[in-house]
């Protein structure tokens, strides 16, 4: 081989290793990226999951203290009417037991029909 061709060899040779160590530098750095972008998906996705938590956190507890509040009314208010009836009882006791005695018969009637 004359010493034309084996320059030209050699600058072939050192050309595609110039272009290989290039490679390895574009290919490292696109992985460091791609680590990057990992740990940043990670990250947002861990984000979203403890918001989700929270909002459900959230909504259950309103609604318990919807519930508690809804049974504190109809407690005072089914209290009411009890004593309300009681009252009326204590008034009129010949008619609440003429009233019970026909409601009585009235449900009786209609269990046998």
């Amino acid at each position: 081989m004359n010493n034309t061709a084996k320059k030209q060899v050699m600058n072939g040779a050192h050309e595609a290793q110039e272009v290989i160590g290039d490679l390895r530098g574009n290919l490292s750095e696109a992985g460091h990226q791609a680590v990057e972008a990992g740990q940043q998906a990670y990250e947002a996705g861990k984000k979203a999951v403890h918001d989700i938590a929270d909002a459900g956190t959230k909504v259950a507890h309103d609604l318990s203290e919807t519930g508690k509040e809804k049974l504190k009314t109809y407690t005072s208010e089914g209290r009411k009417q009890l004593a309300g009836v009681e009252d009326y009882i204590r008034e009129h006791p010949v008619k609440s037991v003429l009233i019970s005695a026909a409601a009585g018969i009235l449900i009786n009637k209609f269990l046998k029909s």
